[in-house]
This record gives structure tokens, sequence and C-alpha cells, in this order.
């Protein structure tokens, strides 16, 4: 065979081989938004909006077209994908990555097959955001990209449809009616707070009055309380028994809260009233009772005589004052009473 005959016959073989070729090389191709939603090859996606906004989950699909490299093309799964859920693709966010679908077999082309990969991405500024090409590594071997045009248009804001000014769903807030439940509820509220502030009233009214056990004599009242406690054998009884006897005293003859304050506070009330060795004495005697009540501190019977006594002296110190003070003050008109001239 000549070397013209040869050359006739392998130039057309030639040709059809760089022809098939041509035919069956890897590309690489993007859809996004609506063009992802509708593929005769990839599963059915519901309807999305044709327009976005910062955030919201943009459905793009990438499909693969690759020559058949043999009788069994390699599963999709065997592809290395170079998304991953949390990845970035550009300035956009991999939000979901979907399986792999293929080889899905070309129609009028049995050399080639596709592959498509399902993605939602997500744009966190308005505007367009390019989709840079990545890379595909396929097998057995070789490599190929995305194309450079690929990206995602995010708008800042979405207007409703101007048919319908009001987002859907949205409805005006009406006023809601108080009901019966609610005034009955405020007026059991207000009715436990006067009840509250009367009987804050009665309390103050009844130790400023001293109480009713020491009567219009109150220095003879404690006199036969302090003298049954010379019967009381226990230390703590005996001190509190005593303690609440000089309250109940000077509450009624000073008119104070003495049975209601700490000592602390009586001996300030007092001591703007009483003479200072007065004072002294009867805040030392309240002190030693708190002692032994609150510090369990000891006491003897002699202890206990020796406060007994000291409480009849103060409280006939006090009566003295008192007396002088009621005789110092100039009768009101009207005859009024000298109660309310006991206030120092």
């Amino acid at each position: 065979m000549s070397v013209a005959r040869f050359l006739t016959l392998l130039v057309p073989v030639a040709v059809g081989a760089l022809i098939a070729l041509g035919s069956t090389a890897q590309t690489v191709e993007v859809r996004v938004g609506p063009q992802a939603q509708h593929d005769e090859d990839s599963p059915h996606l519901p309807d999305a909006p044709t327009a976005w906004t910062v955030g919201d989950r943009i459905p793009v699909t990438i499909i693969l077209t690759v020559p058949r490299t043999g009788p069994t093309p390699p599963e999709a799964a065997a592809i290395e994908w170079p998304w991953a859920p949390g990845a970035t693709w550009g300035e956009a966010e991999v939000m979901t990555v979907f399986p792999a679908v293929g080889p899905l077999p070309m129609e009028g082309d049995p050399a080639t097959v596709r592959y498509h990969q399902r993605l939602e991405l997500a744009g966190f500024r308005p505007g367009e955001i390019p989709l840079p090409p990545v890379a595909i590594p396929l097998l057995p071997d070789g490599m190929v990209e995305t194309p450079t045009e690929a990206s995602l248009t995010v708008q800042a804001t979405l207007e409703p449809p101007a048919e319908d000014p009001q987002p859907s769903g949205s409805r005006p807030l009406l006023a809601l009616e108080w009901g019966a439940p609610f005034w009955w509820v405020n007026g059991a509220l207000a009715l436990l707070c006067l009840g509250l502030a009367l009987g804050l009233l009665l309390r103050r009214q009844r130790a400023a009055v001293g109480g009713g056990i020491f009567g219009t004599d109150p220095l003879a009242v404690l006199e036969k309380i302090l003298e049954s406690l010379r019967t009381e054998p226990a230390a703590e009884p005996f001190h509190t028994r005593l303690s609440l006897a000089l309250r109940g005293y000077l509450a009624a003859r000073l008119t104070i809260p003495a049975r209601e304050s700490t000592t602390r506070e009586i001996t300030a009330e007092t001591r703007r009233r009483l003479p200072p060795p007065v004072n002294a004495r009867l805040s030392a005697l309240l002190e030693e009772c708190d002692g032994v009540k609150f510090s369990r501190r000891g006491a003897d019977e002699r202890g206990m005589a020796v406060r007994r006594q000291t409480a009849v002296e103060t409280a006939k110190n006090v009566e003295e004052w008192w007396q002088r003070r009621r005789r110092s003050r100039p009768p009101q008109p009207g005859g009024g009473s000298s109660a309310g001239m006991t206030h120092g």
C-alpha cells in the first residue's frame, strides 16, 4: 500500500476520533434559582420565589457532564464533591448539601453521562454574589472547574405585590376589651390593700395607747407583773417576761411603739425624753434581757432578783419624770386631759 493511500484512509478516522472526543468533553453547568428547581433528571422540588433576600436559602444545582469511562460509570457518591454544610462558596454560605444523583444517561449520546449535585446557598449581603470556579476531582483521574459566570442575586428587601399592600397573613391590631375578670381581680387586690392598710393603722394605734392590760395606771400593772416573776426559776422565761413588761409600760406611759421596736429603737426614742441617768439604766436593763434571750447568757437567782428590783426602780423614775412634766404643762383650753401631753 502506498503512502498516499494510507493517508487517505487515516484522515477520516482521525477526524472522526476528534469529533467524538469533542462531543464527550467534560463540562460543568451551574443552575441557580428557578432553573435549579425544575429538571427532568432531578427529584421534584417545590416551587420557590424568583427573588431572594438576605439569609434566604437559594437552590443551586451543579450538572457535571463527563465521558463514559467504561461499561459501569462510577456512582455520584464516589465523586469528591467540594461542598459541605457550613463551608463557603465565595461569599455565599453552604446551608444544605443534598445527596448527589448519577450517573444519568444522556439522550442520544450513549458515550456521555451526567451527575447532579443539589445545594442550598445563602447570601448575607445584598447585591450580586459571584460563585468563583471550584475544582471537582474526577475518577479515575482528572479535574474540572465550575464556570466563572455563576452568581447569586440577593435583594436588600422584598416588596409586597402591588395588589396586596400588606404582607400575607397580617391583620390590623384590634383593641381588646378589659372584660369582667380584669375588674374582679383589680377589685380584690384593692380590697386586700385596704385591709392591710387598716390592719397596720390599728396596730399602730394599739401600740400608741400601750395595749389594754396596762390601762390608766401602767406602773401598778408593771409592779404586779414583776411581783409574779419571783416564782419564775428559769432564766430565759424570766427575762423574756421582764422585757415584755417593761416595753408594755413604756408604750402605755410614753405612747411609743415599744412592743414592736428593738432595744436600740426604744433607747433612741427615750433619749430625747428621759433624763440621761434614767435612760442609761433603762437601756442597760433591756440589753441584759436581750443577752439572756438571744445570746443564751446565764443568770443566777441573785442576778434575776437584782434585775427585777432595777426594773421597779427604773419604772418609778420614769413615773416621777412623767408626773413632773404633767404638772409643768399648763391646762389645755376646753378642759382637755393630760394624756395628750405625755410626749416630750
